[in-house]
């Protein structure tokens, strides 16, 4: 996902329903893409590195869970300083700043490979994901559980929630920055297609535009499905039906936004995922993909010094623009 230059992050819904039919690229609830976000997500803030802004999430008062692109500069390939990383509740809000940053082992970032007509992402999107611990502890915004092991919900047919700041538009238009910029929350739900382990890469096509991905190990991926009429159809594991009405995806803006799933055993939402890439413009038929905290949760647990994991308390509940064209972030 790309961190936006323009401060833009949207997560794309199929749940507001405009002139043209159901919405799109944006988190969004209740009918439109600016409709007001639960308080419940109070957690999920902006990241802004000095060049573009995306999304991350509270996992303490001090730890903050994000994709690594966002704290990696794409000209360096190392970590901006600490001091340039700002977290804030709300765009214009307060903005605290980071005291450290930790990026998991094995990212390398850059841009996907192309052999033939496969957009390999195995390099870029390996590992893409970081822990950001800022100077002054956020007393005021709830805060989540991360997920470290598999749970059901995790699997095909599980049903997540998105939340993050990024572009809205329609289903049948995709993300649409000039009438729903960066900046506004947004929340969509989806459905978990894919969860990918094997190192070799795993091959998924999208039908939308007739493209193959290779996706890393360490992912989940879904598609984005009209709630009315025939959905559009990836084939398997892909295809839909949708939720309903809320059915969304991530936009560019939404790198870091957090992929929420409830756990039954806890009675809690815990953050299963971090939102990092998809193809074309997030219309229906895309198909995008984030991190699995269950795939890094030993370099979660190290970098945090008291986790709050599934196995621990649970506390609660960007692609750079510049980088690559569908960096949700």
């Amino acid at each position: 996902m790309r961190l936006d230059r323009h401060p833009s992050i949207a997560l794309a819904c199929g749940f507001f329903c405009l002139a043209l039919g159901q919405a799109a690229s944006a988190i969004v609830t209740n009918g439109t893409p600016d409709s007001a976000v639960t308080t419940q997500w109070s957690g999920v803030g902006i990241i802004s590195n000095g060049l573009g802004s995306a999304s991350g999430v509270l996992i303490d008062s001090t730890h903050i869970l994000a994709a690594a692109h966002e704290v990696v500069n794409p000209a360096t390939h190392l970590a901006f300083p600490a001091n340039q990383i700002t977290f804030q509740l709300s765009f214009g809000g307060t903005a605290f700043t980071a005291s450290s940053i930790a990026v998991a082992p094995g990212y390398v970032g850059g841009n996907p490979t192309t052999v033939g007509s496969t957009i390999d992402y195995r390099t870029s999107d390996v590992a893409d994901l970081a822990v950001i611990t800022l100077s002054s502890p956020i007393t005021n915004a709830s805060t989540w559980g991360y997920n470290t092991v598999s749970i059901a919900d995790e699997t095909v047919a599980g049903n997540a929630t998105f939340v993050g700041f990024g572009y809205g538009g329609t289903g049948a238009g995709g993300e649409n920055s000039s009438l729903y910029p960066f900046g506004i929350k947004r929340q969509a739900n989806n459905s978990i297609d894919l969860v990918t382990t094997t190192l070799t890469g795993t091959n998924v096509t999208n039908t939308a535009n007739s493209t193959t991905i290779k996706l890393p190990p360490g992912v989940i991926a879904w598609d984005f499905d009209s709630s009315s009429g025939t959905p559009p159809s990836n084939g398997t594991p892909f295809g839909g039906p949708a939720v309903g009405p809320t059915e969304g995806d991530i936009a560019n803006g939404d790198s870091g936004a957090p992929i929420f799933q409830f756990d039954p055993a806890s009675g809690k939402y815990l953050v299963v995922g971090i939102g990092l890439d998809g193809t074309n413009n997030t219309s229906f038929g895309e198909i995008s993909w984030g991190t699995r905290t269950a795939a890094y949760a030993n370099f979660i647990n190290s970098s945090v010094p008291e986790p709050t994991s599934m196995a621990a308390a649970v506390l609660g509940g960007m692609t750079l623009l510049a980088r690559r064209r569908r960096r949700i972030g």
